[in-house]
C-alpha cells in the first residue's frame, strides 16, 4: 500500500507504535468516512491536504491510542481502549440518527454494519490444545463455525434435523395427485422416500423408531 498513516497503542508502560500505509489518494468519500471512523477507535487524526493537515508537519498529537490492533492482508482490527468510549459513543448516536431517517435499504445495511462495528460488534475466540496438531484441527473447526455463521446471517437458516425435506416430502405428496402417468407416480414416491430418509436416519442414530417420527 502507498501513503503513510501512524497510529500507536499504550498497552504497558512502553507504548507500541506502528506505522500503517494507507493509499488516500485515490479513495472515494465513502472510503474517507470510514478511514475516518475507525480512527475515531484509537482517537487517531488522519492525515488530509483538503483540512490543511500535512504528514511532513504531523507531529505526535495525530497518534491514537488503542488497547490492541491487529494487522493482517486484507483487513485492520482496532481494539478501542476506555479513553475512546465518549467519542465512540457520539458517533453511534449520529449514526443510528441516520438510520433512523434512511429509507433505502442498502444505506440502512451500511449504517446498521458501522453500528455493530463501533459497538463491539466483534470477539476475540481462545483455543488451547495439547498438541499442534490437535490445535490446528481445533482451529479449522471454528473457521468453519465462523464461516457457517456469516454465511447465515447473509443468506439466512433453514430448519435443521431433516424437517424441512420432510416437509417438501408432503409437497411431493400433492404433486403425485395431480399427476397422470404412472411412472411420474413412481417418480414422485422415489423421490418423497428419499426426502424421508435423513429424518429417519437422524432419528435412528437418536435410538428414535425413524418409521414412527416420520408417521408424525
Amino acid at each position: 500500500m502507498n501513503g503513510f498513516s501512524r497510529a500507536s497503542s499504550a498497552t504497558g508502560a512502553s507504548p507500541l507504535q506502528w506505522d500503517l500505509g494507507c493509499d488516500t489518494e485515490n479513495t472515494t468519500d465513502r472510503d474517507m468516512t470510514e478511514i475516518i471512523l475507525y480512527l475515531m477507535l484509537s482517537l487517531g487524526t488522519v492525515i488530509r491536504e483538503e483540512v490543511g493537515l500535512y504528514l511532513e508537519k504531523a507531529g505526535g498529537e495525530v497518534l491514537g491510542n488503542a488497547a490492541k490492533v491487529v494487522l493482517a492482508k486484507e483487513s485492520t482490527t482496532i481494539v478501542g481502549d476506555s479513553s475512546t468510549q465518549g467519542a465512540v459513543s457520539k458517533r453511534i448516536g449520529q449514526i443510528q440518527k441516520l438510520l433512523e431517517s434512511t429509507e433505502q435499504d442498502y444505506e440502512k445495511k451500511k449504517l446498521s454494519e458501522k453500528i455493530a462495528k463501533l459497538s463491539g460488534g466483534f470477539a476475540v475466540i481462545q483455543v488451547g490444545a495439547q498438541t499442534e496438531t490437535e490445535l490446528k484441527e481445533k482451529k479449522l473447526r471454528v473457521e468453519d463455525a465462523l464461516n457457517a455463521t456469516k454465511a447465515t446471517i447473509d443468506e439466512g437458516i433453514v430448519v435443521g434435523g431433516g424437517c424441512t425435506l420432510l416437509r417438501l416430502a408432503a409437497k411431493v405428496e400433492n404433486i403425485k395427485g395431480t399427476l397422470d402417468n404412472d411412472k411420474q407416480k413412481i417418480g414422485a414416491d422415489i423421490v418423497k422416500r428419499a426426502l424421508r430418509y435423513p429424518m429417519k436416519l437422524i432419528a435412528k442414530n437418536a435410538g428414535v423408531n425413524g418409521s414412527v417420527v416420520n408417521c408424525n
